[in-house]
């Protein structure tokens, strides 16, 4: 368990296969990530790929069709990153 980041320091990478052993920790790890990035990417959790991907479906089409180009870049960035982990 640990927030680490990328090597291009896009987002930080929260391992949560040790909640269950240190839940004050991954609890702070994860507060820290969302505070101060808006945007975590959350490995170890136990949810099926098949599930992960059909939610990034539903949720990323409407998001990236935001008139906010800030916005559009942060998600695409995101996106890059969370399909290298």
């Amino acid at each position: 368990m640990g927030a680490t980041l990328t090597d291009q320091e896009d987002f930080p990478v929260i391992d949560f296969s040790g909640f269950e052993l240190d839940p004050a920790k991954a609890s702070a790890e994860l507060f820290e990530a969302a505070c101060r990035w808006g945007f975590l990417i959350l490995k170890g959790h136990g949810i099926p790929q098949q599930e992960v991907d059909e939610m990034f479906s539903l949720v990323c089409p409407p998001y990236l069709a935001l008139s906010i180009p800030l916005t559009n870049a942060s998600v695409q960035d995101f996106l890059r990153t969370a399909q290298r982990n």
